[in-house]
């Protein structure tokens, strides 16, 4: 049998500490099915190398989370992190041996000199004042120590004839950034003072620093004095005796070579310095006639942004605008194309000042600039991330062609060949059209993926749907298509989607007339007004919007050339510039990428970053009553959506809705758990028997329908509570596979037999699965279909509570209580024993076994839950009873459940 689940990852080896850092699946096992190669579902683990050389885990576990974050010690060890999606193999690519960094040495990067007006400096006048920035790492919240002096030697640099003049205490903002004010007549006061006039400028210095043996100081400039009058020749000065100060080992400092300046240095503000400082020398400029520089208008230098002190608006000055060009404004004009229009150039353009302007105008809520500062791109980042496509509807998108890996023919090429398309197609046809014309609409390649433009524009769209209440998005009826789905247009090869929608309590389905003024109404108010888009494709670089109407053809028959209840949206009118194969996508990973402020720094916009002038922060989109299911029946995309075949959710729906009305599974989230069950239970609503069980089994009352009611007291009460014979003959028990009874005598279990609705109501799955099933068969499929209704259901719900996700801790489940949930936790996830349905997983495991000697007391005498005594691995704990079976008697295995977890705990902890 070929290997299944993640083949090779990849990410950073030597990350630094306390930087997060992302790690993904680049490959699978080529005999992993489609459908289980889904990042949310694979399992990440941590592990540290041992001083023996071993790696063993840190029990360290994220499932469908490949971020990590290395505290500060972590660079004394070498871990090993693995991606798995059954069991981890401890070897090969699915590994990355990492080896954090330490973070840079706190130090000061620069010192740099600015004017009142926050221009740079290097000349000034004695009347006005000087602010000193210091550019810092890893210091925020930090005092920095600013000293004014004096440099009254000849040349650059610190001298013992250098004197203080002021000093200031200054705390670090988040920013790195900590500036200082001074006023530089209290140097002309002191100048005169001595008597010591420099015959034609005076200069100075500014020290900053952060420990008492650390200095960084500023470029020596120039004052003008106002006051200059010429003096009599001064008798030599002799030179002071030369010192070298000691430079601190590992500094900055250290690193340079020998300043020309090193000598006997004086320093008449604090305690004699004992190791070198970080420098700068540099010469100013005199300009005699240098007038004072106008400060600028209070209040806009500073502002508060999220908490951010010292956030600074750099008036313009570093903010991104028209003409420029560079790789971070073509990432812009992807992520914001949705706001008025843009395709993905690497330029500045009028088109990207529009959507700038619209952006800060609508999402932003501040001043339209059309220019990009530090806040627009938190914007962006806050954007892309509220208003994410979720992991079920990126499923949707995926094509759902059923060849997969088969010979077959399609409509477009006429050939046979096997679909090797796993979901984008196989990237096969670039440059061969339907036609003798090269047009794009003909083209019949199968691009990499979805547009990522596209997928943005979907975005915005999600963001403006949230400022009104009318309609609301449901899903997509169509994302990619490969040629093996036998459509004979090419735009879904990457190029669109298709779209469906609610109005209120109304879903927009079917070929219905009704359907129109609505399409037509989302069209026209939100995707032309906001979006840009056109309608159909009369101009090039626009989205289009395919035309709405109902037509039929010649034999009454319904054309798909136009929309009726759906929106197609595509980029087929984009310039073939625009539609390379870097910018479409087969993952969300791909498809958002860095942090946009992240992409910007490492670009060298680092000063971009860094101005912040305010915005307001949106909410994600409010969950409207449309999508909200408590109230109304599910639809059939809602059940297919959850896992369910389309067939099936048209066969059992309006059971299914009866039921849960009749049995008070009344809510979105008691839906989405009744819905996992039945899906796992019933094999995708294609079993309503106990399969591979005679119909005599359990004295005749063997498991039926679609959770399976077993044993003749639970047929007898139901057949009570609906006023049926379930029980008299085996027609009568096989009505319990039919419909209505399959689907409604699961509702009475459900919420008469168990009660599980108050548990539903808790959003405990593990505990639910535990009662269901009496341990933990299947239970990551149960996940896996909770994880589609939850998306589906529960995440649109008008009274979603946040804290309910859809990832579940033993801890925080009722069966951390229960004796048997606790075994069992541990017997399912124990990676030596055979028990399936749960990722095995030895911190679990240990976990479990913990908890239920925690419950119970040495005289715990229960014997052979789960079948243990038929298990190998308790095979040396059997003991034997007697019993008489048809008049002989037999030897009768048992094994200890306490004896089997204190066993199977001290072999695990022992590895």
């Amino acid at each position: 049998m070929s290997k299944k689940g993640v083949l090779k990852i990849s990410g950073n080896s030597t990350p630094k500490v306390g930087q997060r850092t992302t790690y993904t699946v680049t490959e699978w096992y080529p005999g992993t099915p489609e459908e289980n190669r889904d990042p949310a579902q694979v399992t990440w683990e941590l592990f540290k190398k041992r001083s023996n050389g071993s790696f063993t885990t840190t029990n360290i576990k994220k499932k469908g989370d490949g971020t990590f974050t290395f505290g500060e010690v972590a660079h004394k060890h070498t871990y090993r992190l693995e991606a798995y999606l059954y069991e981890a193999e401890g070897k090969n690519s699915t590994t990355i041996e990492i080896n954090p960094q330490p973070t840079e040495i706190p130090k000061i990067n620069k010192v740099e000199l600015f004017y009142a007006d926050d221009s740079k400096g290097n000349t000034f006048s004695y009347m006005e004042k000087l602010v000193a920035k210091a550019q810092c790492v890893s210091l925020a919240g930090e005092k920095l120590l600013f000293t004014l002096w004096e440099d009254d030697s000849r040349g650059s640099g610190h001298n013992a004839q250098n004197l203080f003049v002021d000093k200031k205490e200054v705390t670090v903002g988040t920013n790195g950034t900590a500036s200082a004010e001074f006023l530089l007549t209290k140097a002309l006061v002191q100048k005169a003072a001595t008597g010591e006039v420099d015959p034609k400028e005076l200069e100075f210095y500014v020290t900053v620093e952060y420990y008492k043996d650390k200095k960084h100081s500023s470029e020596n400039v120039d004052v003008k004095n106002p006051e200059h009058r010429p003096s009599a020749p001064k008798a030599p000065t002799p030179a002071p005796t030369k010192s070298t100060p000691s430079k601190s080992k590992g500094s900055p400092a250290a690193q340079k070579p020998p300043s020309n300046k090193e000598t006997g240095y004086v320093d008449q503000a604090i305690d004699k310095l004992q190791e070198l400082w970080d420098y700068l020398e540099s010469k100013g400029i005199i300009n005699p006639f240098r007038k004072p520089v106008t400060p600028k208008p209070e209040g806009k230098a500073k502002s508060k942004v999220n908490d951010q002190e010292n956030a600074v608006d750099c008036g313009g000055k570093y903010c991104i605008k028209k003409g420029d060009k560079s790789e971070l404004i073509r990432e812009i004009n992807i992520r914001l194309a949705g706001f008025g229009g843009n395709v993905p150039t690497d330029e500045f353009t009028d088109k990207t000042e529009k959507m700038i302007k619209q952006f800060q105008k609508d999402y932003m809520k501040v001043p339209e600039t059309g220019k990009i500062c530090g806040n627009v791109l938190r914007a962006i980042d806050d954007f892309s991330t509220k208003f994410d496509i979720t992991a079920g509807w990126w499923e949707q998108l995926k094509c759902s062609c059923k060849t997969k890996g088969k010979q077959a023919t399609s409509k477009l090429r006429g050939i046979k060949e096997t679909n090797n398309c796993k979901g984008f197609g196989d990237s096969t046809g670039k440059g061969t059209y339907k036609s003798n014309t090269k047009d794009e609409a003909y083209h019949k390649y199968e691009y990499p993926g979805i547009h990522r433009s596209l997928l943005f524009g979907f975005k915005a769209l999600r963001f403006y749907f949230s400022l009104q209440k009318t309609y609301s998005f449901d899903s997509f009826s169509s994302g990619y298509r490969c040629r093996f789905k036998n459509y004979t247009t090419t735009n879904h090869q990457g190029k669109a989607i298709d779209m469906q929608f609610s109005k209120g309590t109304w879903a927009i389905r079917k070929a219905d007339k009704k359907n129109l003024k609505e399409l037509r109404e989302i069209r026209d108010s939100i995707f032309i007004k906001y979006l840009g888009a056109q309608n159909q494709w009369p101009a090039k670089d626009k989205f289009s919007i395919e035309p709405i109407d109902l037509l039929y053809d010649k034999k009454g028959n319904v054309r798909f050339d136009h929309t009726f209840s759906w929106i197609h949206m595509d980029v087929r009118e984009f310039n073939s510039q625009y539609l390379e194969d870097k910018y479409f996508c087969k993952s969300l990973t791909e498809l958002n990428g860095k942090s946009i402020v992240q992409l910007a720094k490492e670009l060298g916009y680092g000063k971009v970053c860094e101005c912040l002038s305010s915005f307001k922060a949106q909410k994600p989109p409010e969950n409207k009553s449309g999508n909200c299911y408590c109230s109304k029946d599910l639809t059939e995309e809602v059940l297919v959506a959850a896992g369910v075949s389309k067939a099936k959710a048209k066969e059992y729906l309006e059971a299914l809705n009866k039921t849960m009305t009749d049995y008070k599974i009344d809510t979105c989230l008691r839906k989405s758990h009744f819905l996992a069950q039945l899906i796992h239970e019933s094999g995708n609503f294609n079993y309503t028997e106990e399969l591979g069980v005679a119909d005599t089994a359990y004295g005749g009352f063997k498991g039926r329908g679609l959770i399976q009611l077993t044993g003749k007291e639970n047929y007898t009460n139901y057949g009570k509570y609906e006023g049926q014979d379930f029980t008299s003959t085996l027609e009568n028990k096989m009505k319990l596979e039919k419909l209505p009874y399959s689907v409604r005598s699961a509702g009475w279990y459900w919420t008469n037999l168990k009660q599980l609705n108050e548990n539903a109501d808790a959003n405990d799955l593990i505990y639910i699965t535990r009662i269901v099933n009496g341990g933990f068969n299947g239970y990551n499929d149960r996940l896996k279909y909770f994880k589609k209704a939850y998306e589906n259901l529960y995440s649109s719900c008008k009274d979603k509570d946040e804290k309910k996700t859809d990832e579940f801790l033993f801890k925080e489940s009722k069966a951390y209580h229960d004796k048997r949930g606790s075994f069992a936790w541990g017997l399912w996830h124990d990676p030596d024993l055979t028990k399936k349905g749960c990722t095995k997983d030895k911190a679990k495991a240990i976990e479990g076994y913990t908890r239920f000697l925690e419950l119970v007391d040495d005289n715990f005498s229960a014997a052979d839950w789960y079948g243990i005594q038929k298990m190998a691995g308790f095979s040396d704990l059997v003991y034997y009873t007697q019993k008489k079976v048809k008049g002989k008697t037999v030897n009768e295995a048992h094994v200890k459940v306490l004896k089997a977890a204190e066993k199977r705990l001290k072999a695990l902890q022992g590895k």
